[in-house]
């Protein structure tokens, strides 16, 4: 078994990560700005040539400087757009402030609870990486609440009109399970729509549909969405899941009028990649096929 994590080779140094059974990626590091080990986990922040400074949990990529808005981006508009009125939002892990940046964009929202497990990663990034959050965690309309996700969700009812479930690499979570879409639904009010972060087609092969089958006992409609994230060398599946709105049938004009009269300002995200986003998700059923090979 190869060893993850910082290691020097011939040399120089590495960060390596495990992408599946067989399947590894080096990044060669210019300088480790950050290394600790929190309660939780090992947090690593690192400077690498073409993304810059580089998030890693327990030897997993999480974010880079240099991309990371494709995600955040990607991950929270659809679903922001397509509620007509967004006013309370709920974010379980995302302690990097990403998605909870994103969020705050959207002047309807009057409430953001960000649920993050470890605090070390928050106030890590805000040390280190502070272009992430941005100054989400200090927008009067962010509540940040640390406790495990799993069990703040017993507490609120219907009191969200959108959750984002943006959690590590870990498809075998309790927070993927079914007791927990169970809760997760009875947080949620009438008119609400669910995101999870799904992984990606090459380091998680078919993870994606264990989630999907789960989600459809529960809601009345769910899909996916993908893109590509440079830095993850991987498309990047979200699957949704909303009793009252289908995110791939929102139409055009419906993006374009809400994303202009929000004055929402992003890099990635536009009516145009909105599109692009549902599309990329076929590529995901070839990758199912194959799994079955």
């Amino acid at each position: 078994m190869i060893e993850t994590g910082l290691r020097k080779i011939n040399g120089r140094l590495f960060y390596v990560q495990k992408l599946r059974e067989d399947t590894y990626v080096l990044e060669e590091v210019d300088e480790i700005v950050h290394s600790e080990q929190s309660k939780y986990q090992r947090i690593d922040v690192v400077k690498e040539r073409h993304y810059g400074l580089c998030l890693y949990l327990d030897g997993s990529m999480q974010i880079t400087e240099g991309d990371e808005h494709i995600y955040h981006e990607a991950f929270v508009h659809p679903a922001m757009i397509a509620h007509p009125s967004p006013e309370n939002v709920l974010i379980i892990g995302g302690g990097d402030g990403g998605v909870l940046r994103e969020v705050l964009k959207h002047p309807s929202v009057k409430k953001a609870t960000l649920v993050e497990i470890d605090e070390r990663v928050i106030e890590v990034v805000k040390k280190f990486m502070p272009l992430v959050p941005q100054g989400a965690f200090s927008d009067p309309r962010a509540e940040i609440i640390i406790e495990d996700g799993f069990k703040y969700i017993e507490k609120p009812s219907k009191v969200f009109d959108i959750a984002y479930i943006d959690l590590t690499d870990a498809p075998d979570s309790p927070i993927y399970g079914e007791e927990f879409i169970k809760k997760l639904k009875k947080a949620l009010r009438d008119e609400s729509i669910a995101i999870f972060q799904t992984f990606g087609l090459v380091e998680h092969l078919g993870s994606q549909i264990k989630v999907i089958n789960r989600l459809s006992k529960y809601f009345k409609y769910v899909g996916i969405y993908g893109v590509f994230v440079p830095s993850f060398m991987d498309l990047w599946i979200f699957t949704y899941a909303s009793d009252t709105i289908d995110l791939k049938e929102v139409d055009i004009d419906t993006v374009r009028q809400r994303t202009s009269s929000r004055k929402i300002e992003t890099k990635f995200y536009s009516p145009e990649t909105h599109r692009m986003l549902f599309i990329n998700a076929e590529y995901s059923k070839v990758a199912d096929r194959l799994r079955k090979l």
